[in-house]
């Protein structure tokens, strides 16, 4: 009797994945500046973005701001965005027009507990015992 031939060659079958594989889209969480009770609008930052202003666009289509388009965006430290790196997935961010951001009592739920801070980037030799 002789062996039969594997009708399938062992090869990349099940192993390479086509189609375009791209990471998944980052989570904002949007507030209007000086509105109080506005409870922030969920926003997915998708990959096809890629300068700032081409965001603004996109988040005065979401959030409309009370006083004009999206100019500035600020993390919930109210420190100004400045490179879409800045952005980190699951954090909320205070949408504004150009003018700073509105008093403390205004931002109560922007300001509330719950957020994901951007990690602390450490330095070398914190990691190392001398």
């Amino acid at each position: 009797m002789t062996a039969r031939r594997a009708l399938v060659t062992p090869g990349t079958l099940g192993v390479q994945r086509f189609g375009l594989q791209t990471s998944p889209p980052r989570l904002l969480w949007l507030f209007r500046n000086g509105d109080k009770h506005h409870d922030g609008s969920p926003f997915f930052l998708k990959t096809h973005i890629k300068t700032l202003e081409a965001l603004y666009q996109e988040l005065t289509k979401v959030i409309t701001p009370i006083a004009g388009p999206v100019r500035r965006l600020y993390d919930q430290n109210l420190r100004l965005v400045v490179d879409l790196a800045d952005i980190v997935d699951g954090a909320k961010y205070l949408c504004t027009s150009g003018e700073p951001p509105a008093c403390a009592e205004r931002l109560q739920k922007f300001l509330s507990e719950w957020v994901i801070q951007k990690p602390q980037t450490r330095v070398w030799s914190e990691f190392f015992v001398v």
